[in-house]
């Protein structure tokens, strides 16, 4: 089943083992925002289950997924790998899709606005902990990077 979708907001391409299907997808950076060249990563990643996601599939955590993903993926955070963006990012594609959200109001309700947040000299310091702390939870939650 293709994905409604094909990208993922940060500089990382991945594969997503969600069970036996692999799903592919390309990311975006801030190229249109910076105005400089982003190289793609390759990560292979394995998304928390769809039941332990569930009861956090909310506005709320798509809105904190596609922050931390932006900061994952355009901030230097030593601690944080690009796979570790790429579940992020899967795990943000994957709440996206159950909640029904479309390209369109992706960006304009999610990604825009979290591109806001973190546009400010402090954007990456304020939200770093946050994308850390996502990080965790992702993997308490089942989500894996599998190979970087």
């Amino acid at each position: 089943m293709a994905s409604k979708f094909p990208f993922a907001t940060g500089a990382t391409m991945t594969r997503n083992l969600t069970g036996s299907n692999l799903t592919r997808f390309a990311a975006l950076g801030l190229l249109i925002v910076t105005n400089t060249p982003v190289l793609a990563e390759t990560s292979i990643i394995r998304t928390p289950p769809v039941a332990a996601l569930a009861p956090i599939s909310t506005e709320a955590t798509l809105h904190e997924l596609v922050l931390a993903n932006l900061v994952a993926t355009n901030c230097k955070l030593s601690d944080v790998t690009h796979g570790d963006a790429a579940l992020i990012a899967g795990t943000a594609q994957t709440v996206a899709e159950q909640l029904g959200v479309s390209t369109e109001i992706y960006f304009s309700m999610y990604v825009n606005p979290a591109m806001l947040e973190i546009a400010g000299p402090e954007g990456c310091a304020q939200h770093a902990g946050a994308a850390r702390a996502m990080v965790g939870h992702l993997k308490e939650l089942g989500g894996e990077v599998l190979e970087e």
